[in-house]
């Protein structure tokens, strides 16, 4: 009987461990995918290793999550920070990043943290060698129907979050910031 309780413990042990050391490996997995997406040798090593077309960066929440081409299959809520088919680059005048993921529990729920978020918040996006800084303007909330009214100043270069709210299944939050800086991040 002693012999099975401690074949059982072993077992949860090994479980637990191998658990951890899965998710430390696809931790640093996406680190190094950033980094290299961050490289100056862009040019070759885009087209012999897997990549991202930008990086999102918030540090109020520890998120910083690589974003796929817009055509890219998996550029999808269910697996990534998703880039929406409307958006369009900061290199474009008057343009507007518009980026979506889950909120709540699971490993995608990559804006799970974007509550905290308040008008002293920073947004950094990496795109084609520019980090583009925004600031945080104003947030609110809308109905989840499946369709996003986007309330900014289409004058400005604008970055727009979308994720559920924690606190009412039936709505959804929306965080518009505004591009307060441009920064050549390869010399």
């Amino acid at each position: 009987m002693k012999i099975s309780g401690y074949c059982f413990l072993l077992l949860g042990i090994i479980t637990i461990g191998y658990q951890y050391l899965s998710e430390q490996y696809q931790l640093e997995k996406e680190e190094n995918k950033i980094e290299i997406t961050l490289q100056k040798e862009v040019g070759y090593i885009k087209e012999e290793v897997d990549t991202y077309d930008a990086i999102l960066e918030i540090p109020q929440i520890h998120l910083k999550k690589g974003i796929y081409q817009k055509n890219d299959k998996r550029n999808t809520i269910s697996e990534n920070v998703t880039i929406h088919q409307d958006s369009t680059y900061p290199t474009e005048e008057g343009s507007n990043v518009i980026l979506m993921a889950h909120s709540g529990s699971g490993e995608i729920a990559f804006f799970n943290d974007l509550e905290k978020l308040n008008t002293d918040s920073l947004i950094e996006f990496y795109y084609q060698n520019t980090k583009y800084v925004y600031l945080i303007d104003h947030y609110y909330q809308i109905m989840k129907n499946g369709y996003a009214t986007i309330d900014r100043d289409k004058t400005k270069k604008t970055i727009t979050l979308i994720t559920c709210s924690q606190k009412d299944k039936n709505k959804q939050l929306v965080y518009i910031g505004y591009l307060i800086d441009e920064v050549n991040y390869l010399k």
